[in-house]
């Protein structure tokens, strides 16, 4: 109901929604605009997962378009929202792909979808890692493509790509046994050496819900490049240098890449620490201090 509506009698059972006219004029008497939809359906989402989903089909039905308009509409009704134009993509062409893909990176995975391999350019749903290359098979989708399927998945290991299909019964009551499957081949690929092993990149934080909400994001991080693994321990149980690679040459956090020089920041001081001149003293000065502060 738009904020004027006045003399409403109360029913049980019935909730009532007070918009903002600008929202009541982009719909018509019974129904409002579907990106006003979106934007109020992702924030009464059961899960991150449902709200991504909600996101990926108005991608793939061109509700919203690219990242900037999706961030645009869906922080109309909740500011964090905007964080899941960075979860969604529009190339989930299905709920099983999005749900899959969602959960992946929820793993700290690294998700790209329609992937194109070999010559005739075939593509993969997801290509998980840069290593393994899932696919997500519906029956009723399926069932005629099967030769086709065979000849992707020969594509694939010419290409250094691991295949791995996930049926839809798979994906909705078994996922552990799939997770386990993305790991164990992961795992090989970066044992042979074919690719590095690396986290997501800078998806806003899920927190816990508050009030009415299920679920929260977090602020968007600074980071460009790949972070490290967010899979507890897998810094230390990954092999050799290649566990800190990240996609744009820059180190992990909190580690110096080798020979770099100290470089000032955006109000033209330089950071402090041991690489730099004088650092070690203000820093000893920064310790007196708040020792000082203490005792008062």
């Amino acid at each position: 109901m738009p904020e004027t509506a006045s003399r409403l009698r109360r029913r049980r059972g019935v909730r009532v929604v007070w918009d903002p006219l600008e929202l009541s004029n982009r719909g018509t008497t019974w129904a409002v605009d579907p990106r006003d939809a979106l934007a109020r359906a992702v924030v009464e989402a059961e899960s991150l997962e449902d709200a991504v989903m909600l996101v990926d089909w108005a991608r793939l039905q061109g509700i919203v378009h690219g990242d900037d308009d999706a961030r645009m509409v869906l922080s109309r009704m909740r500011a964090d929202a905007a964080g899941l134009a960075a979860w969604s993509d529009g190339g989930a062409e299905s709920i099983l792909e999005s749900a899959a893909g969602t959960r992946l990176r929820l793993e700290g995975r690294r998700v790209a979808r329609q992937v194109s391999v070999g010559s005739r350019g075939e593509r993969i749903d997801m290509l998980v890692d840069g290593a393994v290359g899932l696919e997500t098979d519906g029956r009723e989708h399926h069932a005629h493509r099967f030769e086709k399927d065979r000849v992707k998945d020969a594509t694939m290991v010419l290409a250094g790509i691991l295949p791995f299909r996930a049926s839809t019964s798979m994906v909705r009551r078994d996922w552990k046994t799939v997770s386990a499957v993305v790991e164990a081949l992961v795992a090989r690929s970066v044992a042979q050496g074919v690719v590095p092993r690396v986290g997501n990149s800078s998806l806003p934080r899920l927190l816990p819900g508050r009030g009415r909400r299920k679920w929260r994001l977090g602020v968007p991080g600074r980071r460009k490049g790949q972070e490290l693994p967010t899979r507890a321990g897998a810094w230390s149980q990954a092999a050799g240098p290649r566990a800190g690679v990240s996609e744009g040459g820059a180190p992990p956090a909190g580690r110096e890449a080798p020979g770099r020089e100290a470089t000032p920041d955006r109000g033209g001081a330089l950071p402090v620490g041991r690489g730099t001149p004088g650092g070690e003293e203000r820093a000893r000065r920064g310790g007196r201090r708040r020792a000082r502060e203490g005792e008062r």
